[in-house]
């Protein structure tokens, strides 16, 4: 485990992500392609998350268009386990401001802000070298900055 930690630490830009879109239709559906926010993992176990200008996520969807954007910035207390094998990151968020942001067709559909408790989260990852992925119900692909 002290690999993977150690493989975690420094800041991450986000170079793809997804999100699950609920669409006009009432069906789910999964945006994907933005990112631009950044991860940044310390030593003494706490993270942040901050995007301050990220490039949306897009999905086309029972005849309509969605882009997926967030903003603003989270702070979290982390943990690293291993569960059936796999590497798996304890988020827990202590304070942040994270608003999500969809767009149908160009004009605004849905904006509000992330609670907190939704944010929480157990996340299957894998980290080697400079890339991280989160392996969710939608995959988001890390590239380190810094160490």
């Amino acid at each position: 485990m002290e690999i993977a930690r150690e493989c975690l630490l420094g800041s991450w830009t986000v170079t793809d992500y997804g999100k699950v879109v609920l669409g006009a239709d009432k069906r789910g559906y999964v945006a994907e392609g933005g990112g631009g926010g950044t991860y940044t993992f310390r030593r003494d176990g706490t993270a942040s998350e901050n995007h301050p200008a990220d490039r949306p996520a897009l999905t086309a969807a029972g005849g309509s268009r969605y882009a997926v954007t967030l903003t603003g910035a989270n702070t979290y207390r982390y943990g690293i386990r291993i569960d059936r094998g796999s590497l798996l990151l304890d988020l827990t968020r202590t304070s942040g401001n994270l608003r999500l942001r969809i767009t149908r067709n160009g004009a605004l559909h849905q904006q509000f802000p992330v609670p907190a408790g939704s944010d929480d989260a157990i996340e299957q990852f894998t980290c080697a070298g400079n890339r991280l992925i989160f392996d969710g119900i939608v995959d988001t692909v890390l590239t380190r900055t810094t160490t």
